[in-house]
């Protein structure tokens, strides 16, 4: 944890058995934090720093995280152990109940995230062969997502914020940036 205005280090949380901390989402007073090599989802109090393993299923291997506030439940994306069934799931902050929101054809997700209009995003490392991009769901997850742009390269957590969808892409050391209002940056 950086304190934001000093830059300096503040508290460093260690948990252990931890092999590759992936993304985190707050709620409450809690951080939850993927971890995807050793799959689980750990729940850290703010308070006193002491954490537990919330999700630990088998066939539940998360990635990217995002809050969902006004239905009271974080949202993750999920493959199973072999790489098959990538989907999005739900799960209860309080009691780690997950909920299956959709299965998608797209393959290898990583980040997910949320416009002000309630849509999703979800980045994927392969939406079909040589394909990477960002697809978007409607709030319900109803109906197939639209492509957002396959102008990627490795696009990890992505971020909405405000208008723009931000995409940093891991194989090209790059920032994408879309406006989703209309006009496209890099």
């Amino acid at each position: 944890i950086i304190d934001l205005e000093t830059g300096d280090p503040d508290t460093l949380i260690s948990i252990e058995g931890a092999v590759m901390l992936n993304d985190l989402e707050f709620w409450g007073n809690y951080i939850f934090v993927s971890d995807y090599w050793d799959p689980k989802i750990y729940r850290i109090n703010q308070n006193d720093f002491s954490y537990e393993v919330i999700i630990q299923e088998s066939n539940f291997v998360p990635n990217g995280l995002c809050l969902d506030a006004e239905n009271n439940r974080i949202l993750a994306v999920v493959r199973n152990a072999n790489g098959s069934q990538p989907r999005i799931m739900a799960f209860n902050p309080e009691t780690g109940e997950t909920s299956l929101l959709v299965n998608t054809p797209y393959y290898s997700l990583d980040g997910i995230s949320r416009d002000n209009s309630g849509n999703w995003y979800i980045s994927s490392w392969y939406i079909s062969s040589g394909v990477q991009g960002i697809f978007k769901y409607p709030a319900d997850f109803s109906g197939n997502p639209e492509i957002i742009t396959t102008e990627c390269d490795g696009p990890a957590d992505i971020l909405v914020y405000n208008h723009y969808l931000l995409i940093p892409n891991l194989n090209s050391d790059s920032l994408g940036i879309i406006d989703l209002a209309g006009s496209i940056n890099n």
